[in-house]
């Protein structure tokens, strides 16, 4: 006797795969209306779970149809598993129906999607313990027509990568303001450890020499000084060692974002963790500079769920939080988690409004330490999720 998963298709990625990942199975049933594409997801669930799968059609207004679309697979020899998590509720009274005749061997379950829990089960549970795969986010976005065109990945687990970013970012707490006027200057490169920062007034040049010389009394360069090149005026610094990450250096956003996704990884709840990513919106890359994309600063998987972060380097507004709020649902569903960090504190009305759209906003991170910054996420994870995520 074989086991086939019945997997009636919902436009949600999340639904579609939360039972193959809980169980193994000799085959899969692709329900779907005549009119829905489901190419791409048969072609997933073939490829990422090394299970055969089989596209059945019919007409969603028709119960007559559906129950011919069932009764061309169904057969008294095999066990038939359908998940009724998602999917038309058509469906769901027409296999009642069939149910009722006790002439198949039918079983059914389903999901509680945020929670990941076994809601109804028709059999023994034991047997949805597998949890030895799961959608790469880069594979989810795809499933949500969007394709990642690039993104920086770093090994958060590195003592030394740890070390910079915090001393960095410790750092940042008292020129922020001016770091990032200093990383809006035009930079050349003069070698591997030498710089230079053109200036072109005269609150470039005091921004400049302010975190220049923090730099130079933290130990993060050994001189700095004031030049003319080719009658243009900078300050050409000198590195005291190649770091990890040059753009923490460079580009004004890294230190926060990386800083954010180091306390997403030491909390144990997060994996798959990638930052600065870009995304094309139709999922088709054109070599054209007019190509639309998005930014996501931080993006991970909490369990099998996407979870897409933005960092801001100022104070939150309503329409940081539409823009968040968009882009998880676009690429991840409607399961998918919104965030936000900042380094200062939001106005009430923003916070409320963060609350009602379901965005987890983590305020005033500048007077964070990273533990501190960990902590804060736990617990907001284990207030949604309950303790230890469950």
């Amino acid at each position: 006797m074989k086991n086939y998963l019945v997997e009636i298709f919902d436009e949600d990625y999340l639904e579609n795969i939360i039972s193959i990942v809980h169980r193994r199975y000799d085959g899969i049933f692709l329900l779907c209306d005549r009119t829905q594409n489901v190419d791409n997801l048969s072609m997933f669930l073939q490829e990422h779970f090394n299970c055969k799968c089989k596209i059945e059609k019919y007409d969603m207004t028709d119960l007559k149809s559906i129950e011919m679309c069932i009764n061309s697979f169904i057969n008294e020899t095999d066990c038939f598993d359908f998940d009724l998590t998602g999917g038309e509720q058509l469906i769901v009274y027409q296999l009642g129906t069939i149910f009722a005749k006790n002439k198949y061997n039918i079983q059914i379950h389903k999901y509680d999607v945020i929670k990941d829990k076994l809601l109804i089960c028709s059999q023994d549970s034991s047997l949805y313990n597998s949890e030895d795969k799961t959608a790469l986010l880069k594979e989810i976005i795809s499933l949500n027509k969007g394709k990642v065109i690039s993104e920086a990945n770093y090994n958060y687990s590195d003592k030394r990568i740890r070390s910079e970013v915090i001393r960095l970012f410790d750092l940042l707490r008292k020129i922020n303001n001016d770091f990032n006027r200093f990383c809006n200057l035009t930079t050349e490169k003069e070698n591997p450890l030498t710089y230079r920062k053109y200036i072109e007034r005269d609150n470039e040049k005091k921004s400049a020499y302010n975190v220049l010389r923090e730099f130079k009394k933290h130990g993060i360069i050994q001189e700095y000084q004031y030049l003319t090149v080719d009658n243009r005026k900078c300050y050409q610094y000198q590195f005291v060692k190649e770091f990890s990450i040059k753009d923490l250096f460079f580009k004004a956003g890294t230190c926060l974002e990386i800083y954010g996704a180091l306390a997403f990884f030491e909390s144990g709840y997060f994996n798959d963790i990638h930052n600065s990513v870009l995304i094309d919106l139709d999922g088709k890359i054109e070599k054209n500079t007019s190509d639309p994309y998005n930014e996501i600063d931080v993006m991970m998987l909490y369990r099998h769920t996407p979870v897409f972060v933005s960092c801001k380097n100022t104070r939150i507004s309503k329409e940081y939080l539409y823009e968040i709020s968009t882009i998880s649902k676009q690429y991840g569903g409607k399961y998918a988690i919104a965030m936000i960090l900042s380094t200062e504190k939001a106005l009430a009305p923003v916070e409320n409004r963060a609350k009602q759209m379901g965005i987890i906003m983590i305020d005033d991170i500048a007077n964070y330490s990273l533990n501190e910054l960990k902590q804060e996420i736990i617990d907001r994870i284990e207030e949604l999720y309950g303790k230890n995520g469950c």
